[in-house]
């Protein structure tokens, strides 16, 4: 009975946890889809010219330099708002360098 009693438990805590990462991981969609449209707007620049064309781990890589520089905060909401304006920012200051 005790070790049906310590599985409950365990079953519970790991439920408990499964949520807990389905939250967090909730909390950054905005991120995500803020990234996925810097994506696309700059890969749409390939229909402009061939010479435009940037690949996805290039793109991979931008996005996770933003997600290491840009500014840190405790809330995620603040943090959200900062990884939007600077990976923005960033993407366009970086793009541009290449089309001109």
């Amino acid at each position: 009975m005790h070790a049906h009693r310590c599985l409950q438990n365990r079953v519970k805590e790991a439920e408990e946890t499964e949520r807990n990462i389905n939250a967090a991981r909730e909390s950054y969609r905005p991120a995500a889809t803020r990234g996925s449209i810097l994506y696309f707007a700059v890969a749409d620049l390939a229909g402009i010219s061939p010479m435009y064309q940037f690949s996805l781990a290039y793109f991979i890589r931008l996005l996770s330099h933003c997600i290491e520089a840009c500014g840190k905060s405790g809330d995620v909401a603040v943090r959200l708002q900062l990884l939007s304006e600077f990976a923005t920012s960033f993407v366009f200051r970086d793009v541009s360098r290449w089309v001109k």
